[in-house]
């Protein structure tokens, strides 16, 4: 490109180098709070994916849309692994109904 006269963008400037072990505590996300981010994030992609793949006309779009849910799903299923692995995930608690003897009493 340069030898028929076409000029490149400009380049970026260079990133300073930075200890990310300076940063303080409280302002840096934990691994919980950004493991959890990405997987809500993922998971609203998902749905997204599925919503455009159902709604498209275009069948050759469909299945674009198709595989990247698949990718998605792939993705979170190993994901959540790594997740339950390293106690990550967010379980809510069970529930127990309450015995219904005492509450008629």
């Amino acid at each position: 490109m340069r030898s028929e006269g076409i000029p490149s963008p400009p380049l970026s400037e260079s990133k300073p180098i930075s200890d990310p072990n300076s940063v303080p505590f409280g302002v840096k996300l934990t691994d919980n709070e950004l493991a959890n981010s990405l997987k809500k994030k993922i998971s609203m992609a998902i749905t997204n994916c599925s919503e455009a793949a159902s709604q498209s006309l275009r069948s050759d779009v469909s299945l674009m849309w198709a595989e990247f849910l698949q990718e998605h799903i792939t993705f979170l299923i190993t994901f959540k692994s790594l997740m339950r692995k390293r106690g990550w995930l967010k379980v809510p608690p069970p529930y127990h109904p309450a015995d219904l003897s005492q509450i008629e009493k």
